[in-house]
Parts: structure tokens; C-alpha cells; sequence
């Protein structure tokens, strides 16, 4: 599962079912997950699909890619008419406040509620989208308190639903970024640089809290 991420990597070298499913949570869940024409009739007509092409895909001198069209066509239908699917990606005006109202906030919310409806997700990838490459004027117009605001807002707010609900001794939550910041005076821009030395921020998983792994040196 990736969550604003629609930049993310695919499968690589994988089969196209460990491809990530990416979305942009939404209030209403995800769209299109009924049929115009009712249940009913859309089961008809996939299975009258199937009797007029099942056929053709097996002998399709086309390979690997036909059968993958399968798969999302299958996967597709199993969101569909499912009670449980827009519960989870949905969620209220109260939850997302509780979040934070951001856009980070309402993807960590859905995290947690795809994890505590325990439907087999393994692995859920967020991306902030609140652009922290902050070279330059990074106090300016309250840029980086604003910033820090909305992910403590959303981290600490899905950590304690995750201790709450019994879910973090079991999940491991993993926040870094493509590079850590330079430490120390800002640079001439008034920014932070690139400084690949570090860092991540481990918590749940058993990991044990308040714990440094390594350290860098005083440059």
C-alpha cells in the first residue's frame, strides 16, 4: 500500500501482485467502487466476460502482461461492494482533525485503520508531500515550526492509536528521509544542506525506545 506516493517505485522484478495499490486518501474512501448498473447486473456482465475471453487470454501469444490485466481486473472487483474497503479509507471531519488536517495527517489515519482491520496489508509506505527541502529560509514566514506542527501532529496521533489498539508492539514504523539535514549554524541561504549521515526514527516493533544506534562524529 502506498499513500500519496504516486511516484513510488513498482514491483521491480517482482510478479505484477506485489505491485504497491496507490492512492491520495479521501474522505469517501476510493471512488468508482460500485457500478452504475447495480451489483447484479455488474456480476452478469463480468461473467459474461469471462465466458466470451477467458479463452482468447489463455492461448494470448502475448504472455506475462495478459495475465497481470487479469489480476488487476480481480483485484479491482475485490474492492468493490466490500463494506469493510471505504470504512478503512474513509474517514470523518473529527478523525482527520484529530490527525491534523493535513495531508500526512489523513494518510497515517488510514494506516492505522487499514492495519487494525487486519485484511493481510504487510507493508504501508507514506510520503509527507509537505516538501522538506528546505535549502533556504527555512525559519521564514514560520516555515519549519509550521512544518514540524503537522507531523508530530500525525505521528504521535497514529503512534498512540497503534498503542491504544494493542497494533505497535506488532508494527514497526520506520520516518526518514531521502537525506538527513546539516547540523549546526544555518548555511548562507539560512537553509540545511544534504547529510546523508543520518537519520531514522524506529518506533513499535519492539524496538526499545529512547535508544541511539550509532553516532556520528563532531563534523
Amino acid at each position: 500500500m502506498a499513500l500519496n506516493s504516486n511516484n513510488v517505485r513498482g514491483q521491480g522484478y517482482f510478479a505484477s501482485q506485489y505491485g504497491p495499490f496507490k492512492i491520495t486518501p479521501d474522505a469517501g474512501g476510493i471512488a468508482n467502487s460500485t457500478s452504475p448498473v447495480g451489483e447484479d447486473r455488474f456480476h452478469r456482465r463480468m461473467d459474461l466476460l469471462h465466458s466470451l475471453d477467458d479463452g482468447l487470454r489463455s492461448n494470448s501469444p502475448y504472455g506475462q502482461p495478459v495475465d497481470d490485466y487479469s489480476e488487476f481486473y480481480t483485484a479491482a472487483q475485490g474492492l468493490m461492494y466490500d463494506p469493510i474497503v471505504n470504512k478503512v479509507l474513509g474517514y470523518t471531519s473529527a478523525e482527520s482533525a484529530r490527525y491534523g488536517n493535513s495531508v500526512l495527517g489523513r494518510a497515517c489515519l488510514v494506516a492505522y485503520q487499514i492495519l487494525k482491520a487486519n485484511q493481510g496489508t504487510r507493508f504501508i509506505q507514506i510520503t509527507s508531500a509537505d516538501g522538506w527541502d528546505m535549502h533556504s529560509s527555512i525559519y521564514a514566514g514560520n516555515n519549519l515550526p509550521a512544518k514540524g506542527k503537522l507531523l508530530d501532529d500525525a505521528l504521535s496521533a497514529m503512534l498512540g492509536d497503534l498503542k491504544s489498539g494493542g497494533l505497535l508492539d506488532d508494527t514497526l514504523v520506520v520516518m526518514h528521509g531521502e537525506f538527513g539535514r546539516t547540523v549546526g549554524p544555518l548555511t548562507g541561504g539560512q537553509g540545511r544542506d544534504h547529510y546523508p549521515q543520518q537519520f531514522a526514527f524506529l518506533a513499535g516493533g519492539g524496538v526499545k525506545g529512547g535508544t541511539i544506534i550509532g553516532a556520528t562524529n563532531a563534523s
